[in-house]
């Protein structure tokens, strides 16, 4: 989710009321199944006091957006009678969550969120492509195609004279094509910042066009072999193979950034801590680059937090020892989120798909910006 979304939830006002839910819709039955366990998730909000257009607000919710397909989780976040997210997760929960509470409850969207980086896709033929631009969310930010000269664009056969510059004028109008195609791909992968650049359509015009790009944009190239501008191809195979290319370069990146933090922390005095105290202690001193939660063993232990979303501290001392007044005790798996969201922190998850992951002190550790 992106970031300014997250952070004006974490200065909005509750009481928040959070579900995560099993979403799973691949039977007949599953529409029944999901509202069965709706029902009984709403009823344990009404015991904790969710007013009532809130459930109202998630009632709707629940009922207006189509199921996912297949196996999926479902978080929904409300307050008043707005709901503030409502996301279908990767996987679903290992077990329901129906919470209200001062904070929002993020960790699902940590652990089981979109498997997304920005990314540019661009579906190219002799004559022109059609190009889009996805955010780190997951939300298409651009579409729109580009079209070149249709005329002449197809090589013929033979070998005369006539021939020949038949052919002459069709390498010149296909490379006057790439060129632009190449022109709005590079100005578009910089507008979005994309870290990924996927290319597709026929193998000529996309080896001419990979070889047209700037090295910027070369360099964050990888291709794919479905995907056709031609009516009749097969879009569903296409969007597959890029969904798993995307979810490649997610893997890599946050793959990356855990072995990082891994190295520091087992460098011992590195950039690195662990556990409630060392981690609320460089919270406070805004000192955390990434907040690296290791669910389930982080989610039911309490932590002290103030005014202030970054004011965070394992005892009530610890805060009124900074001079805050108005302490409040609160679920880590809230209050640590939003304490990280608040210092401009990335929030990761220590997961199996990302390498061997290491047991942390309290289920909490983060990297940080400095010794």
């Amino acid at each position: 989710m992106d970031r300014a979304v997250l952070r004006n939830l974490i200065d909005g006002r509750g009481p928040f009321a959070s579900v995560y839910l099993d979403a799973t819709h691949d039977t007949e039955d599953s529409g029944k199944e999901i509202d069965l366990r709706w029902r009984a998730l709403r009823k344990r909000l009404a015991e904790q006091d969710a007013g009532e257009p809130t459930l109202t607000a998630l009632d709707e919710a629940i009922r207006e957006r189509p199921p996912a397909i297949g196996r999926a989780g479902r978080l929904l976040i409300a307050t008043g009678d707005r709901v503030l997210v409502d996301e279908y997760l990767t996987d679903p929960p290992p077990a329901p969550v129906a919470r209200v509470s001062p904070l929002p409850y993020l960790v699902p969207l940590v652990i089981a969120g979109p498997r997304c980086v920005p990314h540019v896709v661009v579906l190219v033929d002799k004559v022109g492509a059609d190009l889009r631009a996805v955010d780190g969310a997951g939300t298409t930010v651009a579409a729109y195609t580009v079209e070149g000269r249709d005329h002449p664009v197809h090589k013929v056969r033979g070998a005369g004279w006539s021939h020949r510059t038949v052919q002459a004028h069709a390498d010149a109008t296909v490379t006057h094509n790439i060129d632009q195609v190449a022109g709005e791909t590079a100005q578009l992968v910089e507008r979005t910042k994309a870290r990924l650049l996927v290319l597709a359509g026929d193998i000529e015009p996309r080896t001419l066009l990979r070889r047209a790009l700037p090295d910027s944009c070369a360099k964050i190239a990888a291709e794919v072999d479905t995907g056709r501008r031609a009516e009749g191809s097969d879009r569903d195979a296409f969007e597959r193979d890029v969904r798993e290319l995307v979810a490649e370069q997610w893997r890599l990146e946050h793959g990356k950034r855990l072995e990082r933090f891994r190295a520091e922390l087992g460098r011992g005095a590195g950039r690195a801590v662990q556990g409630l105290g060392p981690t609320t202690e460089a919270l406070r001193q805004a000192n955390v680059e990434l907040l690296v939660i290791d669910d389930p063993a982080f989610g039911d232990k309490t932590v002290w937090a103030g005014q202030r979303p970054q004011l965070v501290a394992v005892e009530e001392a610890e805060l009124s020892s900074m001079g805050a007044t108005e302490g409040a005790p609160g679920r880590a798996d809230e209050v640590l989120p939003a304490a990280a969201i608040a210092v401009g922190a990335d929030l990761l998850a220590e997961t199996p798909e990302l390498g061997d992951p290491v047991p942390l002190t309290d289920g909490v550790g983060a990297l940080l910006r400095h010794d």
